[in-house]
């Protein structure tokens, strides 16, 4: 389906918790396909699901060990230079994993922290406002963050809002998204808290 691929093959297994699909796909390096920015790329454990909610309606997400080789895919795939603001790049640089989440009314850009790194942005003095939702800050950045230079590693927005959650940053256009987050969060109402995910994740590679 859209720009992902030239040929690919998939088999389906039904189970109690899920619907498996395994299977190939094949594209030409000479050719500009979306699986292409994702060559070279390390991957490494996933943690989104520690803090998604059970009701999300899209979820994608990408790790990295390293992230220079993410942006050179960039480059080649748009076939010039890639001018991510130094923002975004310091956000990249210290994260391992970029996930987009779509819920029922809103969506967020989550950044899941590089093992045993501590918060490398001085989010005080970046916001202009900041509000508690169950014991968790939420601010509004004074400038938001862009995505338009990376994608279609993810859609184009600005992010005005970010919280943080153990070891991910959950960035949002909307100052209730984060609540929403936090609440389920707190609440164990995330996939990896879920029996049934659990299950399903026996099946699934972990990076």
């Amino acid at each position: 389906a859209g720009n992902h691929a030239q040929w690919y093959q998939l088999e389906a297994q039904t189970g109690d918790f899920a619907l498996q699909l395994d299977g190939v796909i094949t594209y030409k390096d000479s050719l500009k396909m979306d699986h292409d920015l994702y060559n070279n790329i390390e991957a490494v454990e996933n943690h989104i699901q520690e803090v998604v909610p059970v009701s999300l309606r899209t979820l994608k997400s990408v790790t990295y060990k390293n992230p220079s080789q993410l942006i050179d895919n960039l480059r080649r795939y748009h076939s010039n230079d890639v001018k991510i603001g130094s923002q975004l790049l310091s956000i990249l640089d210290n994260t391992q994993e970029m996930s987009e989440v779509g819920i029922e009314k809103s969506s967020a850009l989550i950044f899941t922290l590089k093992p045993y790194e501590a918060i490398f942005m001085n989010l005080d003095s970046l916001s202009t406002a900041q509000f508690t939702h169950r014991d968790h800050v939420i601010y509004e950045l004074a400038q938001p963050v862009k995505t338009h230079a990376i994608q279609p590693l993810v859609q184009a927005k600005e992010y005005k809002f970010v919280t943080v959650i153990d070891q991910h940053l959950i960035f949002s256009n909307s100052a209730t998204t984060p609540e929403e987050f936090i609440s389920n969060y707190q609440n164990k109402t995330v996939l990896a808290e879920q029996s049934w995910w659990k299950k399903a994740s026996e099946s699934l590679s972990s990076s």
